[in-house]
């Protein structure tokens, strides 16, 4: 297989956690961790010639500082930087958005108590002013200047990478850390409706220039209902599902994301909107548990390389350290979510929907991909509804299918997660049936692509 260019994913470095570090020095430790994956990245990439350094993007999808000080974006600058020149990667090549790691806690408080003195900071009310405070991202802005060549225009910047289309994509990066203030709780993320406009209509400046183009986005939470994202958990993206309609209608057919330390693919059977969450490539990361399918796990160092061509079939590849935040351990096959390289098709938004005003929400499927779970393989198929809460009120039950497992929902609970679990998928395609409590149905079919 032929590619046309490579794009190396990573996220949640989180330099500065010096406490958890190993018996060497901090910046020491992050030399040696970059350069066993420079040695990696170099033997992937080895296997296909057609592919030079011009050929090669690096992204990082937020959290390359812990507390967002300078000394820790020193240090992922010096990391970033020697992976970008091992690798021989043109500096306007390399796309960083922020995280909630990157902001600044102290900065943000600073400015708070300099602008309203007199408030009371535990009030939520009073931590709302806060959010838009552009002090927060101040000394990631320095080091967003010193890695990606160019000014960080504050909280919220839209960001074009406009040399990324010489590698076929069309790349925006988004600033999901809005809500992030200086109180110790507001980790999680959130997504505006202006800022992807405002990135929709960079993306359509792209396009106009070259329509070939894919369009991606980088961003750091991860706007996909499949990761049991619900408004009361404090973490993921506050409006996971709101975002993922808005980025899809907006044109973008990639998310690139990280935040959580797990590694997760997830495909829209909507209109064939894949999302890419990165695991977590931070050296101090031995002996962090995470859940998985209700089962404590340790978490490994992670990163991903995307084979790209936009003409054809793209390749996924995920790697891991075999022991985690182990200095000397080698870089392995990552199958501990699933396969750890499979195939997929980058396709631009396509979404046929009906007609004229209709009562029904929009009905979104989606497709985790392939996933390992002990001995067996499967995936994993969600539905969420979108739409105004009257709408959802009026719905009754939710029924729906893949292959010869059915599951209902009933009541409010359609408009959160729910998902099947299968372990080979038969018949291609999910079927879900709204029943509103007059009695009437609507019956919604999608079709998974091949292959995943």
């Amino acid at each position: 297989m032929s590619y046309k260019s490579a794009l190396v994913h990573l996220s949640d470095i989180e330099c500065g956690q010096e406490s958890r570090a190993e018996s060497e020095s901090e910046a020491a430790g992050y030399e040696r961790c970059a350069r066993r994956l420079v040695d990696d990245i170099k033997g992937q990439l080895s296997r296909h010639q057609e592919l030079s350094s011009a050929q090669v993007g690096l992204i990082v999808t937020g959290d390359s500082a812990t507390k967002g000080k300078k000394t820790e974006f020193e240090k992922a600058e010096a990391t970033i930087k020697l992976i970008r020149d091992s690798l021989g990667i043109p500096p306007d090549q390399v796309a960083v958005v922020p995280g909630n790691h990157d902001v600044s806690r102290t900065d943000c408080e600073e400015a708070f108590k300099a602008r309203w003195p007199g408030l009371d900071r535990k009030d939520p009310t009073n931590r709302e002013r806060a959010r838009g405070l552009s002090k927060k991202l101040e000394k990631f802005g320095g080091f967003f200047h010193n890695v990606c060549s160019r000014e960080f225009n504050g909280p919220e910047t839209v960001v074009s990478f406009d040399a990324f289309s010489r590698l076929g994509i069309a790349l925006v990066g988004l600033d999901t850390t809005y809500p992030c203030t200086f109180h110790p709780d507001d980790n999680y993320g959130l997504l505006r409706h202006d800022a992807v406009t405002a990135a929709g209509i960079k993306l359509k400046s792209m396009l106009e220039k070259d329509r070939q183009l894919v369009p991606v986005v980088a961003m750091h939470h991860c706007p996909s209902p499949l990761l049991d994202q619900l408004p009361k958990d404090k973490s993921y993206l506050y409006n996971a599902t709101q975002a993922m309609d808005w980025l899809r209608d907006a044109g973008f057919c990639v998310v690139l994301c990280g935040h959580e330390h797990q590694q997760r693919s997830v495909l829209d059977l909507r209109s064939n909107y894949s999302v890419f969450a990165a695991g977590s490539y931070g050296l101090n990361l031995k002996g962090l548990r995470s859940r998985y399918h209700g089962e404590e796990r340790y978490e490994s160092n992670r990163y991903e390389i995307v084979l790209a061509d936009p003409e054809g079939s793209s390749e996924f590849l995920l790697r891991k350290l075999r022991i985690p935040g182990s200095l000397d351990s080698e870089w392995v096959e990552d199958t501990d979510y699933g396969p750890a390289t499979f195939p997929f098709h980058l396709r631009r938004p396509q979404i046929d929907e009906p007609s004229g005003p209709s009562v029904w929400p929009p009905v979104n499927l989606f497709v985790s991909h392939p996933y390992q779970l002990g001995a067996r393989q499967r995936w994993v198929v969600s539905l969420s509804l979108g739409g105004a809460l009257d709408s959802l009120n009026a719905i009754s039950s939710v029924t729906y299918r893949v292959g010869d497992v059915t599951k209902v929902r009933e009541n409010r609970e359609v408009g959160f997660r729910t998902d099947v679990e299968v372990q080979s998928i038969s018949q291609a395609q999910v079927e879900a049936e709204l029943r509103q409590e007059n009695g009437q149905v609507q019956t919604v079919t999608r079709y998974i692509p091949s292959p995943l």
